[in-house]
């Protein structure tokens, strides 16, 4: 019996571009890589990393999703729920998700992974650091931080 080898493909990012390739590249019969910024300070990501110095994991959340089987039609948009209103106010149930499961995990890998597997992921999702980095975008405070 003939091996066929599938083509590998990582893809480097973050936000709706990479959302978009991972949702077209999963259809195609690939081994997929997803390999995601960790820079985010946006939005409910932005709040629960000045609230708990969490890792932003919203565009990992956004990865899953878009290699997620697309059976899981109840997972996917429960996923997509953003609370509007009380303390979870502006949070998306996918980011909850993955704070709590890296709470129950002890660590940001082991919680993609897990959630992954919740979500029948074809392909494999990886933050590009585990260090609370940040960019930051205002000259004025790099140079504070240089003096």
């Amino acid at each position: 019996m003939k091996k066929i080898n599938r083509k590998k493909i990582s893809v480097i990012g973050g936000g709706t571009g990479t959302y978009t390739v991972l949702k077209g590249l999963k259809k195609k019969n690939v081994n997929l890589s997803a390999i995601v910024s960790m820079f985010d300070s946006g939005g409910s990501t932005g709040v629960l990393r000045d609230e708990y110095g969490d890792l932003p994991l919203g565009d990992i959340g956004k990865c899953i999703l878009a290699l997620a089987d697309e059976k899981n039609e109840f997972l996917i948009g429960l996923a997509r729920q953003r609370i509007q209103n009380g303390s979870l106010n502006p949070h998306t149930f996918m980011n909850l998700f993955l704070k709590y499961a890296q709470n129950f995990t002890r660590s940001v890998s082991d919680a993609i992974e897990e959630v992954s597997k919740i979500y029948c992921v074809k392909g494999r999702v990886f933050p590009v650091t585990t260090d609370n980095s940040q960019i930051f975008q205002n000259t004025m405070v790099i140079n504070e931080l240089l003096i």
